[in-house]
């Protein structure tokens, strides 16, 4: 693909219509997905900061088998609401009050009316500004999509009382939520700048780097490009112009060396 290609394709092209390029995905394991044909491609999306801990799905199916045998799966009361809220809290100190809804879209429409600035908490978020000087957040949990639901934290809770009341959340979600955000702070303690600076002689000109976090330095118009040069050489990045990709937990330079081929819009 040249500099014209990458540069000349249509500014509002759908992530969708970027994922389809991927072939079947028939296994995925720690940073790295592997194809139909046996094509591996390394995982530098995250699902959007969801799996930055990598795809640690082995621990996460015992205790959900664990829970399906215990028969534990609808929205009933138990002692995993509570459990969620410590480790939540531990997570987000600085966040006294927790909602949790089935999906954002139920508290999406009323928080549009809301005078405070509204952020995002996500994992390594101190990195993006997203989050932390915002009174009212959605957390993006270091969950599985399957998993996941939709948690909003506050600051003071007198401050937003008109919030919609929480909603059940199935046990076995909040057991997942509770298991994962334990093995993300685990994999942070052991993660960090030396880790992440190795990608830095490989970006130059394309993306920068904020803590794990790369950020386009090219225009949205070049984005389908730059994410389909990427895909060709074995490198799922964002597929979301403005959502930031990801420098993987785990990867040796063959794996990360062609990013330095991919043209600079």
């Amino acid at each position: 693909m040249n500099k014209a290609s990458v540069n000349d394709r249509p500014a509002e092209v759908q992530p969708a219509d970027l994922l389809a390029g991927l072939p079947q995905i028939e296994r995925a394991r720690g940073w790295r997905l592997y194809g139909a044909g046996g094509r591996r491609f390394l995982d530098m999306w995250a699902d959007g900061g969801r799996t930055v801990a990598g795809r640690r799905t082995g621990s996460q199916g015992r205790l959900a088998k664990e829970i399906l045998d215990r028969g534990l799966v609808s929205d009933l009361p138990s002692s995993w609401e509570g459990r969620f809220q410590k480790a939540l809290s531990s997570w987000l100190p600085s966040y006294t009050g927790f909602h949790f809804y089935t999906t954002e879209s139920v508290v999406l429409p009323f928080l549009g009316g809301m005078a405070s600035g509204i952020g995002r908490e996500k994992p390594f978020g101190s990195w993006l500004d997203e989050g932390g000087k915002t009174d009212l957040a959605f957390v993006t949990l270091p969950l599985a999509p399957v998993w996941t639901f939709a948690a909003l934290v506050v600051r003071k809770e007198a401050d937003f009382e008109g919030l919609p009341p929480s909603e059940s959340i199935p046990t076995i979600k909040l057991a997942i939520a509770t298991h994962a955000l334990a093995e993300f702070r685990e994999f942070e303690l052991g993660t960090g700048e030396s880790q992440w600076s190795r990608i830095d002689r490989h970006i130059h000109g394309l993306f920068e780097r904020k803590g794990p976090w790369l950020l386009p330095l090219y225009h949205k118009n070049a984005h389908a490009g730059v994410f389909e040069a990427c895909l060709a050489v074995g490198l799922l990045i964002s597929p979301v112009y403005g959502q930031p990709s990801y420098v993987p937990g785990e990867f040796d330079e063959g794996e990360i060396a062609p990013l330095r081929k991919i043209p600079r819009p």
